[in-house]
């Protein structure tokens, strides 16, 4: 269970994009011409720039199905049979109607849970320092714990010393 503002961590495969494209236009792969890329050295997409929005990457767990999307979308183009043609939209159409509904849903889920990127830099030693700390007051608990059960047993095992002693002087005496 994530506490508040921890990061989900993706422990899937690594999936390098087809292309540069950002979030917002890979939510419109099925809907326009000419495909929007984001140019080396830019910082924002023509699409984001003309929407005055952020233009932010496809969450890596996404990474896969926007190629898989690209790729139709290629077929697509290529494609001279007119029937055939028909129906690549329409797979294509259905495809990204589901891609869309899933990846908004999933970043709604991140901007709810507290966090909208994957931490950078310092952020991530920052993570990695929390967990650590987690992890040693979990076993200084489990330490605790160890000692006190010790200290229990030498106890009972102190306490079975005496009786036993009581025990022999008591039938040395009758």
């Amino acid at each position: 269970m994530l506490n508040e503002g921890e990061n989900p961590v993706y422990t899937g495969p690594t999936v390098k994009p087809k292309y540069r494209i950002c979030l917002r236009c890979s939510k419109r792969i099925d809907q326009t011409s000419s495909l929007c890329v984001l140019k080396e050295g830019k910082v924002k997409c023509e699409y984001c720039v003309k929407q005055r929005k952020p233009c932010d990457e496809v969450p890596i767990e996404f990474r896969s199905e926007v190629n898989r999307l690209l790729t139709q979308r290629e077929r697509l183009e290529n494609e001279g049979d007119v029937d055939q043609s028909a129906q690549l939209s329409e797979a294509l159409a259905d495809a990204s109607r589901s891609y869309v509904k899933r990846v908004t849903a999933a970043v709604n889920q991140n901007k709810k849970r507290g966090f909208k990127k994957q931490p950078k830099g310092d952020d991530i030693q920052l993570a990695q320092l929390n967990a650590l700390e987690k992890i040693s007051s979990s076993l200084e608990g489990i330490l605790d714990v160890m000692r006190y059960t010790v200290r229990i047993l030498k106890f009972h095992s102190f306490q079975n010393n005496i009786a036993l002693v009581t025990l022999r002087r008591l039938s040395n005496i009758v």
